[in-house]
């Protein structure tokens, strides 16, 4: 089994969608940011090294909000996704690896060409039958098989007050 992880980032009632690179593999199909987990890592600390490497930000990871399996012609092993609430990202994300980067609507998820694994999430959010905190229409969530707590996850900030952050962006290293 391969364990992904991926971030739903809100910003003004939108959220934050990639291209993936041309050349590369599942050339130019949209996803939400993230990636898979190294041996030993958390989901939260997957996802938050993810989008400091993806969009040098550094990330509070909110609730899963989530899960689902796919199993794609190209690997041996299924793929089980989780998708978090992304709380509150250190910066405006800035596109490192991508080949386009889009802030969209719920509702206009569907004229992009997603990966098959995202799929599923990508009609819920269109039809609303699930939401994001901040998105139009937000509500309490309630996903089957995802413990998402009890208090919902504040919305997206771009400089988080009184976190204990220091605000600076993450320092450049290999990969970035």
């Amino acid at each position: 089994m391969i364990r992904v992880v991926a971030g739903l980032i809100e910003r003004d009632g939108r959220l934050l969608i990639c291209q993936r690179r041309r050349g590369g593999m599942f050339e130019l199909q949209w996803e939400f940011p993230g990636g898979k987990l190294r041996r030993g890592e958390t989901p939260r600390s997957g996802l938050a090294r993810e989008l400091r490497e993806e969009l040098g930000v550094a990330a509070r990871i909110g609730a899963p909000m989530c899960r689902t399996r796919h199993r794609y012609r190209e690997f041996r092993s299924a793929i089980d996704i989780i998708f978090f609430h992304v709380r509150e990202v250190s910066a405006v994300p800035r596109n490192l690896v991508f080949e386009r980067m889009v802030w969209a609507r719920p509702g206009d998820l569907r004229r992009y060409e997603f990966l098959a694994g995202d799929r599923e999430l990508v009609a819920r959010l269109a039809s609303k039958e699930l939401t994001v905190p901040g998105t139009s229409g937000a509500k309490a969530l309630s996903v089957p098989g995802v413990n998402v707590g009890a208090k919902a996850p504040t919305p997206w900030k771009t400089r988080p007050a009184s976190s204990g952050w220091s605000g600076r962006r993450p320092r450049r290293g290999p990969g970035l």
